[in-house]
């Protein structure tokens, strides 16, 4: 059975996902692409997702047969709240 996760970010505002069973030789696949930056740190196996525009996207997990393991169903918001956490920042 494949996981899946629903992530709502804001505008502005990174969020960050642990990823602790990554297999070996995984990939990302999807349209995330288009509407969110997803950095990995391959030593916390942390992805740190940043919004680039407004929108729904997928972005799924791998495995080197191409298997999907894990799906996130992300959409991306824009928020008043987003322009209050620059200023406090």
């Amino acid at each position: 059975m494949v996981g899946q996760k629903y992530l709502t970010l804001y505008m502005g505002i990174q969020q960050s996902e642990v990823l602790s069973h990554l297999p070996p030789g995984w990939q990302f696949s999807g349209d995330f692409r288009n509407f969110v930056n997803a950095d990995l740190d391959e030593e916390t196996k942390t992805v740190y997702f940043t919004p680039k525009k407004q929108g729904v996207a997928t972005m799924s997990l791998h495995d080197r047969k191409g298997q999907k393991l894990f799906e996130y169903r992300i959409e991306i918001r824009s928020s008043d709240l987003t322009r209050v956490v620059r200023e406090v920042r």
